[in-house]
């Protein structure tokens, strides 16, 4: 999941917040048997007064979080990603955590990073949004991190930002290139920034959970993503939030005020 946006102006947090309550209640039976759950970035949309309305919503949602994580035994990661959004405000959970002394598997993720999971037997790499100004440059670190652990690939990748394919209209030397990373990761590749759910080979971009803005009209969510030693039978299945606020824009042309109205 990606790009959730809380404190958005036009898209309010009460509406965001209930939607992610229902969607957790709706598809309980497909998340309880999950491993981890991993919110690439974005989870905020600004920065948020405390104590403003916005930021208590979003501190509640967060703490219910976490403490679905705790009872169903599932690992939580967060990713940091835009600055502009998220201004590491996640670490909050960090806090919250510690504070109320909760057993739960939980890394924040705001650099370039490899973790390896023992007890899955698997290397993830982060990478969050504008970590450097040009990709290349981050190429270059995410090979020298795999040389230092001497492995050549990692089995998943999370990701902020963008691939090449996402925004073909311009070239940015920001995006990411799709072969590259390919080669450097096993399994899947998911990255979110790019509110539109797209799919690249193995790179998953599952999208905004929410729609925010209008041109989003396409469905809104997140990934479930099965990943098994034989890359062979890997699967993932978009799950739709199917409450997602609608923008709608209607266009009458020469008609009379009283049959518009």
């Amino acid at each position: 999941m990606s790009d959730i946006h809380l404190g958005h102006p036009i898209n309010k947090t009460p509406y965001i917040v209930n939607n992610l309550d229902k969607f957790f209640k709706d598809y309980y039976k497909e998340f309880k048997y999950l491993n981890t759950i991993f919110i690439a970035g974005d989870i905020f949309d600004r920065l948020l007064a405390n104590p403003s309305s916005d930021y208590l919503l979003a501190t509640e949602w967060i703490t219910e979080l976490v403490l679905y994580c705790k009872n169903n035994k599932i690992k939580l990661r967060i990713l940091e990603g835009t600055p502009s959004h998220d201004w590491k405000q996640a670490k909050l959970i960090t806090s919250i955590i510690n504070k109320l002394k909760i057993d739960v598997d939980y890394l924040y993720i705001d650099t370039l990073h490899i973790e390896y999971l023992k007890d899955e037997n698997i290397y993830i790499l982060y990478i969050p949004d504008e970590y450097n100004p040009k990709a290349i440059n981050t190429l270059q670190e995410v090979k020298a991190k795999l040389k230092e652990l001497n492995i050549e690939q990692v089995d998943i990748a999370i990701m902020h930002g963008q691939f090449h394919y996402q925004l073909p209209m311009v070239t940015l030397e920001s995006s990411h290139t799709e072969e590259e990373y390919l080669n450097l990761v096993k399994h899947y590749i998911s990255i979110g920034h790019i509110h539109i759910p797209s799919v690249y080979s193995r790179i998953l971009a599952q999208g905004s959970f929410d729609r925010l803005q209008h041109n989003e009209e396409e469905p809104k969510g997140a990934m479930v993503i099965s990943v098994y030693e034989d890359k062979e039978q890997d699967s993932y299945k978009f799950l739709e939030n199917k409450n997602a606020m609608i923008f709608k824009t209607i266009k009458f042309d020469n008609e009379p005020l009283d049959v518009i109205v």
